[in-house]
């Protein structure tokens, strides 16, 4: 057995013993196996068999950083990682919306009450359930959690398909927990009915939101623009979701507070203002962003921005692109 071979199957210190073996043999085929030194060595990994392996400092820590994460699979170590993002700062505005107060003011609660939960010998744990109009600020409600959850010392995640759940629940309570059993944890499941259509993926996620995998000191938001689609026991099940919460168009107030803190003061007069938030009803609040940009940014046209807008909840189809485009070609060759 040559020297690849022996020191591919050493195995007892995962972590450290594969990176010392990547820095130890290059990962190219190499002329006559020589082995690829590498400079910086400082001390030694203890192996099987009377093995020393050679490595550089390994710096640690003993929590990750209060961010957003998602999970992936590492190959190089042979198990899952956390990589932090970047957050939306877009969406981070709190609006005068009776439900966004609501929401928050008893998130924050929740968090700061977990001996209130352990009195009752209640897993600290809380569900809810965002759904209503594409763009009306589910996203937004999430970015404000998110925020509140990173200055409490937490981590954010988001499972937004089957593999990002599997990887969820396989690394959640076989990692992170055993690492950090008391961080807050805020998960965020995008698209839940898309999530829940096929059933092995529903079944994991009853698991983790109520079944052997819960977890403890976590808040799971669940956000669909299909309530309609989603079963049972998942809309009528509090140890799940215990709070439903509809979030709707954008009314007068919300829509004047979005324009004053999206618009440039300098482009933005009092009549103006009454204007276009009078024009702007029925709107979401991706349509009024993209209000902002067509109009401020791109110079359009205030009214001929809001018919495009209001034009693009038609339906459309490619066959009926089709359809219209064999009459031309046929119109055409009959003159």
């Amino acid at each position: 057995m040559g020297l690849r071979e022996t020191l591919n199957k050493i195995n007892s210190i995962e972590a450290l013993n594969n990176m010392s073996l990547r820095e130890i043999v290059s990962e190219e085929p190499c002329v006559n196996s020589k082995i690829e030194i590498k400079k910086g060595y400082t001390e030694w990994i203890i192996g099987d068999n009377n093995q020393f392996i050679p490595t550089e400092p390994i710096e640690t820590i003993q929590k990750l950083i209060p961010a957003k994460y998602k999970i992936t699979w590492n190959s190089f170590y042979n198990r899952f990682c956390y990589v932090k993002e970047d957050t939306n700062s877009d969406e981070l505005l709190n609006l005068p919306s009776e439900t966004f107060s609501q929401i928050l003011y008893d998130i924050d609660f929740f968090w700061n009450n977990k001996h209130l939960f352990d009195k009752y010998k209640y897993i600290h744990k809380r569900g809810i359930l965002l759904y209503g109009t594409p763009g009306c600020g589910k996203s937004s409600i999430c970015s404000l959690l998110t925020n509140q959850v990173i200055e409490k010392g937490g981590i954010v995640l988001n499972v937004n398909n089957s593999n990002s759940l599997n990887s969820y629940a396989e690394s959640i309570t076989s990692i992170f927990r055993f690492i950090e059993p008391d961080t807050k944890i805020l998960t965020i499941f995008e698209d839940l009915d898309g999530l829940v259509r096929d059933s092995e993926t529903e079944t994991l996620l009853l698991n983790i939101l109520d079944g052997n995998n819960q977890l403890n000191n976590v808040l799971n938001i669940g956000c669909t623009n299909y309530p309609e689609n989603l079963k049972e026991r998942i809309l009528n099940r509090p140890s799940r979701f215990d709070r439903r919460y509809k979030i709707g168009l954008p009314d007068s107030s919300i829509r004047e507070f979005y324009f004053k803190n999206k618009i440039n003061s300098s482009d933005l007069t009092d009549d103006l203002l009454k204007d276009i938030v009078l024009k702007t009803e029925g709107l979401t609040l991706a349509h009024l962003g993209e209000f902002i940009k067509s109009v401020f940014i791109f110079g359009k046209e205030i009214n001929d921005t809001i018919d495009m807008l209001k034009n693009m909840s038609e339906f459309i189809s490619s066959k009926q692109d089709k359809i219209s485009n064999l009459g031309f070609s046929k119109l055409s060759v009959n003159k």
